[in-house]
């Protein structure tokens, strides 16, 4: 069982959720992907107020069909090397 999502969710954040639950793990974004694409949200909300009309450019596809851009973007990060210039992350004890 899976907690309702409040229908005032928006469309996005609803998607990725339900991408989190899917029932095969290698469907699931990993950690990385899920803060890459709340990045890409805050980034969004910043600029618009709202996750309601995510603009095409951010979508890289024709498409505005949200579900369809998560889909292709989680896949995409997938495919993308990490960035390994930062500081190593913390050790867990």
């Amino acid at each position: 069982m899976r907690p309702a999502i409040p229908s005032s969710c928006p469309a996005p954040v609803r998607l990725l959720i339900e991408q989190c639950w899917a029932s095969h793990p290698e469907k699931r974004p990993d950690f990385s992907q899920i803060v890459q694409i709340l990045e890409k949200f805050k980034s969004v909300l910043d600029r618009d107020g709202t996750l309601d009309n995510m603009p095409s450019s951010i979508c890289q596809l024709e498409t505005h069909d949200h579900k369809n851009w998560l889909a292709h973007w989680v896949q995409k990060l997938k495919h993308s090397q990490p960035d390994l210039s930062g500081p190593p992350p913390p050790k867990l004890l």
